[in-house]
């Protein structure tokens, strides 16, 4: 599910949208996955234990949180980028699968010059780089974990 986009957007947010509108379309996605991925914590521990905060959309009660899911980190990416003008619905793709082979996940697929790049926000926090995307065992923490074994 689409989660709307909103007309207004906090202060802080649309202060973000404002920063980065000027650039290149590349420039934008690597800045609002910069913003998104060092303002908010991804934990996969917090997944269960803030479970009631999983389905909330209110954007400026989201912008005020320290943890947030993957879906919602990729409504704010979806948010930023469809606000700066230079991106349309069409232009993002809502990615799901499984990371740890049972936990769903989302990112993005984000299309530039006909080329669509990965973008997962969560992922990062678990060593995921810009342009790829978490899936079954493949984050720095499970990768360390395997090696134990």
């Amino acid at each position: 599910e689409r989660y709307k986009i909103p007309k207004k957007l906090p202060n802080k947010l649309q202060k973000v949208v404002n920063e980065l509108k000027g650039k290149s379309k590349i420039d934008i996605l690597k800045g609002s996955y910069d913003t998104i991925t060092t303002k908010f914590v991804s934990s996969n521990w917090k997944t269960y234990t803030h479970l009631p905060e999983l389905f909330q959309k209110n954007i400026d009660e989201l912008w005020d949180r320290n943890f947030l899911y993957c879906t919602q980190q990729t409504f704010l990416i979806r948010t930023i980028l469809i606000k700066t003008g230079k991106f349309k619905e069409e232009d993002i793709k809502l990615k799901r699968g499984l990371t740890h082979w049972l936990s769903p996940h989302r990112w993005l697929s984000v299309r530039i010059k006909n080329k669509w790049i990965d973008v997962d926000p969560w992922g990062r926090s678990y060593g995921i780089p810009f342009g790829k995307n978490a899936h079954g065992f493949n984050s720095s923490l499970n990768r360390k974990f395997i090696k134990k074994i």
